[in-house]
């Protein structure tokens, strides 16, 4: 038996190759079950990482304290599942791809899925595609913005560190075992990095229409309205059940936004790459070739931040036809279009939370989920209630201090239109203290 393992590193097509060959069927091949996206990530960190620290992996936290505290015996539940597969695999290339390997910080949880693999086979190849920093930093910045914030980039906040994710790699797996490979087209099999990935695997060919392609880039112009949304607006709201699958609604409906490319012109990446060099150099001598940059910036490419504004202005339109009859009134201003933004991120969060119930019952029937979905928790008082909206409008009183209306009418209407966020950020405030032993009460104000 021969086992592959793939490392990522992140932004380098690793959904494309895990959600086709979680579903690919060859008689030579198979690859580890968990569930249908194929990305062994949150496996990975559930069976190797140290015990104590499972509950502050950011998948599992947030699901909650109920969920963190079913850990353990799920970790057992699984090794033995991934345990018996292997056993079970005869001759057959086994797979498991999970960029989380690529991460420092999961180094201890690399040596013992080595030691664990090392049970069932001695042929154990790890697999990585390596992306040229200026493209990488400008992919990390995108994904801090959907995650809701906005990278430093200048710095380094989204800078790949490559000796750091892959130096340890070498040293626990053989670097004769590693294979590092730049992700450029003319650097891979077919200029793919799925075909690629078939052909180190010994299932190539693979025809197009066995491969499964995810996109989920966004464009120069959707990354634009998102950054004014961050900066400018309330953000990525926070603080309730399935926020996460709120804000990836949010987040795909902006991506039907225009169609230049976002990346960063090098008067941005020179200060960058330069704090970078002796990393870059690191990784240079490791692929045995310099980085493929062409060195030309993308006529696309952009030379600050603040241009993103000005091109996200240029969305106005845009932005008002994903609201339909929803649109706001007024010009093309920062104003109008951060209205607008809002608007419709409330739009999407509404859509998906209504839908999500079933969703999950649906995913849950189907045995698509792994992990439980829900946690119950008692209804809450009246009285907890009233405690929640004077907590909700005080976190909001302090979130806009010196921009309040001076009308009592005209303060009302302002907090109604963010109410609902508000009191479930109080709510998770009000559970978060709770935790820790404390209460807020209501107080009779003729006591």
């Amino acid at each position: 038996m021969k086992i592959v393992i793939h490392i990522g590193m992140h932004k380098t097509g690793s959904s494309s190759i895990q959600q086709t060959f979680a579903r690919f069927q060859h008689p030579g091949l198979e690859y580890i079950n968990w569930n249908r996206g194929g990305n062994h990530s949150a496996l990975y960190v559930l069976l190797f990482e140290d015990i104590e620290k499972l509950r502050d992996y950011h998948i599992f936290k947030a699901r909650g304290p109920a969920f963190v505290r079913t850990l353990p015996e799920m970790r057992e539940k699984w090794r033995a599942q991934v345990s018996e597969q292997l056993a079970q695999a005869g001759d057959r290339t086994i797979i498991f791809s999970a960029e989380a390997i690529s991460l420092a910080q999961f180094a201890n949880a690399g040596q013992r899925l080595h030691d664990f693999c090392a049970v069932y086979s001695n042929d154990i190849s790890v697999l990585g595609y390596v992306r040229p920093p200026g493209g990488f930093i400008a992919s990390g910045f995108q994904q801090y913005l959907k995650g809701g914030t906005i990278a430093r980039v200048f710095d380094g906040g989204a800078s790949p560190h490559y000796r750091e994710r892959f130096e340890w790699i070498d040293q626990v797996f053989g670097r004769s075992t590693v294979t590092l490979k730049e992700f450029a087209p003319h650097r891979l099999q077919g200029g793919d990095v799925v075909k690629d990935f078939s052909e180190e695997v010994g299932v190539a060919p693979l025809s197009e229409d066995q491969i499964i392609r995810t996109n989920e880039s966004l464009s120069l112009e959707a990354v634009a309205v998102l950054y004014v949304q961050r900066r400018l607006g309330q953000g990525f709201v926070l603080g309730f059940n399935r926020a996460n699958a709120a804000n990836k609604a949010f987040t795909s409906s902006l991506a039907k936004i225009g169609s230049g490319k976002f990346s960063f012109s090098s008067k941005m990446l020179t200060p960058i790459l330069e704090k970078e060099r002796d990393d870059i150099a690191w990784m240079e001598a490791r692929l045995g070739h310099p980085f493929s940059d062409s060195g030309k910036d993308h006529k696309d490419a952009i030379d600050s931040l603040d241009d993103l504004v000005d091109i996200a202005l240029g969305q106005f339109d845009a932005v008002q036809d994903l609201l339909g009859d929803n649109a706001v009134d007024g010009p093309a201003t920062t104003e109008t279009l951060v209205k607008a933004l809002e608007r419709l991120r409330e739009q999407c969060y509404a859509a998906a939370l209504a839908t999500d119930i079933d969703t999950v019952k649906t995913m849950t029937k189907t045995g698509d989920f792994t992990m439980a979905t829900k946690t119950e928790r008692p209804k809450p008082t009246e009285e907890e209630l009233r405690v929640r909206a004077g907590v909700a409008r005080s976190l909001w009183r302090a979130d806009n201090k010196g921009n309040l209306p001076s009308d009592l009418a005209e303060r009302k209407a302002a907090f109604d239109l963010v109410k609902r966020d508000y009191n479930k950020k109080a709510a998770i405030l009000v559970q978060q203290l709770e935790k820790t032993n404390l209460k807020l009460v209501e107080i009779d104000p003729k006591s």
